[in-house]
C-alpha cells in the first residue's frame, strides 16, 4: 500500500497583510496582494494537487478576523473547491480567531469538514483503496476564549489500534494560564497518538525530527516571524511511521542580519555612510546565497525578503555615527536575481556587556534605570504594573489616527513576551545614553570643566 499523503496547514490568518513592505513595491514588479496569506494558500492548493495529496488539514486561525470573512472567505472557498474537484478531502479545526467565520464556511460547503465542532473531540478516518488508512482526531474552539485544557475531555478510545492516529489541535502549549486552550506536553504524550499537529503559535517546531508540535504560521506577517514559512507535507506509512517535511513556499520572508560596526571607516558622513551601506549589502548577499542554496527564495518560494539589520559593536565615532547609521537612506531595496531584499530598519543589538545587576547597585540615574530593568527582566510586581500601563498606552496609540490600519501589535496573543522584550530594548538604549552622559560629566569634572561657560 502507498503511504497516506496529507498537507497540514498552520495559521493562515487570511485577511491580514504583511507589514513593512517597501514603498516602491510596484517598481520591483511585486504586488502586495501576491505576498500575503491568500497567495501562500493558493500555492498550497496547487502543490497539494500536483503532488497527489489525499487530504489537506487546516489547524485553525484560517481567517484572521470576523471583519475579513468576505474577502478571506472567498479565497478559502475557491481553494477548497479546487481541492474537492481534485478528489482531495479538506478538513479543519477552529482556532480562537475564526470561531464564527470557519463554521460559516463549513455550513456553506458540504465537502469542507470541521473536526470537533463545538468543543467536542471527534475522530475521522481517511480511507482510500491502496492507501494506508489514517485516523484524524481533532477539537475545535467553541468560543474565542477557552481557559481549560481540551485534553481533559479527550476520550482515549478515539485512538485507533489498527492505524496511525494523528491529533489536530489549536492550543497554547505549556502555558497554564492561557485563555487559548492551554495544554501540557505531558498530556499530548499520554494520549499515545502517533503525531500531534498544532496551531496557534507562529514559530514552527522541528516536526521533521518529531511530529509533535507547532506547524507555525503559513506566511510571516512581520519582523517578529522570521525564517521559512509554508505548509507541512506529511506521509504516513504505518502506525509509528509518520514523516513530516516543511515546504517553505511563502512569497514573503522576514529575516534579521547582523552587521558589525568595529573598524567602520573613519571620515566624514559620506565616508561612514558608504562603508555602512557596503556592509549591509554584503550581509544581504550572504543571506541570499544561503537561502538560494536551500531553495527558499526564487520561483515558488520567497520573492521578497524583508530584513532587519542588527548592528553590534562600538565604532570609534560612537554616538554621532550611530545617528548616521539609522538614517532612512539605508532602507533602499537590494536585488539579487529575481529576489528582492528590503531593509525594514536598523536596530541595535542588546548589549551583553552591560551588567544590569551591578549597575542596579548604583545610586545615580543609571542605577535607578538599571533597577527598573532588572525588575522588568525578573517579572516583579512593579514590572507587571509597568507592563499593564505600557500595553494600555500602546493600545491607545494604535486604536486610531494614522495607526488605525496597522495589524494587531506583536505582544497580543501569539507573542506574550514581545512587550517585555520591546521595553527592555528601549530601556537598554536609554541606559547606554545615561552611562555615556555620566562618563562625559566625569571627564569634565576631572579636567575642571564642569560649570564652565
Amino acid at each position: 500500500m502507498e503511504p497516506a499523503r496529507i498537507v497540514f496547514v498552520g495559521d493562515l490568518h487570511l485577511g491580514r497583510r504583511p507589514s513593512a513592505l517597501p514603498d516602491d513595491l510596484e517598481a520591483l514588479g511585486l504586488r502586495a496582494s501576491a505576498l500575503g496569506p491568500a497567495e501562500v494558500w493558493r500555492r498550497t492548493v496547487e502543490l497539494a494537487i500536483e503532488r497527489g495529496a489525499h487530504a489537506v488539514v487546516l489547524a485553525g486561525d484560517v481567517v484572521d478576523r470576523e471583519d475579513d470573512r468576505f474577502e478571506a472567505g472567498r479565497a478559502l472557498r475557491d481553494g477548497i473547491a479546487r481541492l474537492v474537484d481534485a478528489g482531495i478531502r479538506v478538513l479543519a479545526v477552529v482556532g480562537n480567531h475564526d470561531v464564527t467565520a470557519l463554521p460559516r464556511v463549513a455550513d456553506a460547503i458540504a465537502e469542507f469538514e470541521l473536526l470537533g465542532r463545538g468543543g467536542r473531540w471527534e475522530a475521522v478516518d481517511l480511507e482510500r483503496v491502496g492507501v494506508v488508512p489514517v485516523r484524524l482526531v481533532g477539537w475545535s474552539f467553541p468560543r474565542a476564549s477557552v481557559s481549560e485544557s481540551p485534553l481533559g475531555s479527550l476520550d482515549r478510545t478515539l485512538r485507533a489500534a489498527d492505524r496511525a492516529t494523528l491529533g489536530v489541535l489549536h492550543c497554547d502549549l505549556d502555558a497554564s494560564r492561557s485563555p487559548y486552550a492551554p495544554v501540557r506536553s505531558l498530556e499530548l504524550d499520554d494520549a499515545g497518538f502517533d503525531a500531534w499537529l498544532l496551531g496557534h503559535v507562529h514559530k514552527p517546531h522541528d516536526l521533521a525530527a518529531r511530529p509533535v508540535g507547532y506547524l507555525g504560521s503559513m506566511s510571516g506577517l512581520d519582523a517578529g516571524e522570521p525564517g521559512p514559512r509554508g505548509p507541512w507535507w506529511v506521509e504516513v506509512a504505518a502506525p509509528g511511521q509518520v514523516m513530516a517535511s516543511h515546504l517553505p513556499i511563502a512569497p514573503i520572508r522576514y529575516e534579521t542580519v547582523d552587521c558589525a560596526l568595529e573598524g567602520l571607516r573613519p571620515g566624514d558622513r559620506a565616508d561612514v555612510e558608504d562603508d555602512f551601506e557596503g556592509r549591509i549589502r554584503t550581509a544581504l548577499e550572504a543571506l541570499h546565497d544561503r537561502l538560494e542554496r536551500r531553495g527558499e527564495v526564487g520561483p515558488g518560494a520567497a520573492a521578497l525578503v524583508v530584513a532587519r539589520v542588527r548592528v553590534h559593536g562600538r565604532p570609534r565615532h560612537d554616538l554621532d555615527v550611530r545617528r548616521v547609521l539609522f538614517d532612512e537612506r539605508f532602507l533602499a531595496p537590494h536585488s539579487f536575481g529575481a529576489t528582492h531584499y528590503s531593509v525594514e530598519r536598523v536596530i541595535e543589538a542588546e548589549r551583553p556587556d552591560l551588567d544590569l545587576d551591578a549597575l542596579a547597585r548604583r545610586i545615580d540615574a543609571p542605577g535607578l534605570l538599571a533597577r527598573r530593568l532588572v525588575g522588568l527582566r525578573d517579572g516583579d510586581d512593579e514590572a507587571r504594573a509597568l507592563l499593564a500601563r505600557a500595553e494600555a498606552a500602546l493600545d491607545a496609540e494604535t486604536a486610531g489616527g494614522r495607526f488605525a490600519l496597522l495589524d494587531a501589535p506583536a505582544w497580543k496573543q501569539d507573542e506574550p513576551d514581545a512587550l517585555v522584550a520591546l521595553l527592555l530594548r528601549a530601556g537598554l538604549r536609554e541606559l547606554e545614553g545615561l552611562l555615556a552622559q555620566s562618563a562625559a560629566l566625569a571627564g569634565e569634572a576631572d579636567s575642571g570643566q564642569v560649570g564652565a561657560p
